[in-house]
């Protein structure tokens, strides 16, 4: 694996799928038409009461924007691991 810094765009384009956070690359990857999926690593503290605050259907930017999910989220309850991504 290679570091490429400032050539976002460019590795991008020549990804053929995109695994990131929320925020605006996801709304750049969109307008890529790349395929995404978008991963969060929370504390479970953090998940609970994220959880009982939030009341949306989703919380990636590009699904927030596009009011529907155009990328799956991959949200596990507060900790990451190879059983919950696909």
């Amino acid at each position: 694996m290679k570091l490429a810094e400032g050539q976002t765009y460019d590795v991008m384009n020549l990804s053929d799928l995109l695994v990131m956070a929320s925020g605006t690359a996801t709304l750049e990857a969109a307008l890529l038409e790349k395929p995404m999926v978008i991963i969060y690593r929370v504390s479970p503290l953090s998940y609970w009461i994220g959880k009982a605050l939030i009341r949306v259907k989703h919380i990636g930017l590009v699904n927030l924007v596009a009011g529907k999910s155009v990328a799956p989220e991959l949200i596990p309850e507060g900790r990451l691991s190879r059983e919950n991504c696909p």
